[in-house]
């Protein structure tokens, strides 16, 4: 049996490995009318159509970088040998900032795309 140490040590790899997975899914079945389920929700990137239709590969862009930094941040990590304390810490923060990233970015760029809404 795997120590929970070693699972929750590996957070980001496993965060990461997931949201490629998701970011897959959105990509093969991108959410092409605005729904309150499924794809990229905000008061923002509903308010029309247009909004919609850019926000929702732009955020899954955004997705899959922070996935590729995710995975590469925890084979550094594993490759350090830290102690598993330190694992976890940083998964958790990873896996808190990754929404604040996606959401910071996705909005930032509807602003600009879109002034005057």
């Amino acid at each position: 049996m795997i120590p929970i140490e070693n699972v929750i040590s590996d957070i980001s790899l496993i965060l990461s490995l997931f949201l490629l997975v998701v970011c897959g899914i959105f990509h093969l079945f991108p959410p092409k009318k605005i729904n309150y389920l499924y794809g990229y929700r905000t008061s923002r990137s509903m308010k029309s159509q247009k909004h919609w239709d850019f926000a929702q590969p732009y955020s899954n862009r955004r997705m899959a970088e922070y996935a590729i930094f995710l995975l590469f941040a925890g084979l550094i990590l594993l490759a350090l040998n830290m102690p598993p304390e330190n694992n976890a810490v940083s998964g958790i923060i990873a896996l808190l900032g990754m929404p604040a990233y996606l959401m910071y970015r996705t909005e930032i760029a509807l602003k600009k795309k879109f002034p005057n809404n």
